[in-house]
């Protein structure tokens, strides 16, 4: 009796704390435009020093890379901004139940079409780092993008206070370890 006891009430503390903190509305957490773009800026240049390590870039070689990447970049985040306006769009005719048919499929075509930029760009970006690296960096590049990719998704969850939360593949995301300093400008 007594573990149930115990159990009631820490199930009840924990009620207690979780239950105000799910009611708080998404957008309260949202960061402001200023705030994503230094945030985008730090992790900009945090993927670009890694890489210079991780390719042994001589300073002419890093140079070109990096002002392709920045191009990729930029298109990157218009063809990403464009499909989450256009995901919202689609859950606010969901949740309202107010969409005809017509709508949601001009919608959903927009997605798919929004989709295939981003896979082509992706695509685009690996035909211009071909141009620059031999082989093996090539290789190194392309394991490089996706590991630093889980790392900002694992940095960025954890700075949200998000827990872990399941991966495609069953397993836990846990990330990695704090992120270094990066100094400011």
């Amino acid at each position: 009796m007594k573990t149930f006891g115990r159990i009631f009430i820490l199930a009840a503390i924990i009620s207690l704390v979780a239950l105000p903190a799910l009611s708080i509305d998404r957008e309260q957490w949202k960061p402001d435009r200023e705030k994503m773009e230094k945030i985008r800026h730090k992790m900009e240049f945090l993927r670009n020093w890694k890489l210079m390590d991780e390719l042994k870039l001589d300073e002419a070689t890093a140079s070109k890379l990096f002002n392709a990447m920045k191009g990729f970049d930029e298109r990157n985040r218009k063809i990403m901004d464009e499909g989450f306006d256009l995901v919202k769009q689609l859950e606010s005719i969901v949740e309202k139940g107010n969409g005809n048919e017509k709508e949601i499929q001009a919608l959903i075509t927009k997605l798919r079409t929004n989709m295939e930029a981003g896979h082509n760009l992706k695509l685009q970006r690996i035909d211009a780092v071909a141009r620059l690296l031999t082989v093996e960096q090539q290789a190194k590049y392309i394991l490089f993008e996706l590991s630093f990719k889980r790392e900002m998704v694992g940095i960025a969850g954890r700075a949200m206070n998000r827990a872990s939360r399941p991966m495609r593949g069953g397993g836990l995301e846990e990330g990695p370890g704090p992120m270094p300093e990066i100094p400011e400008e």
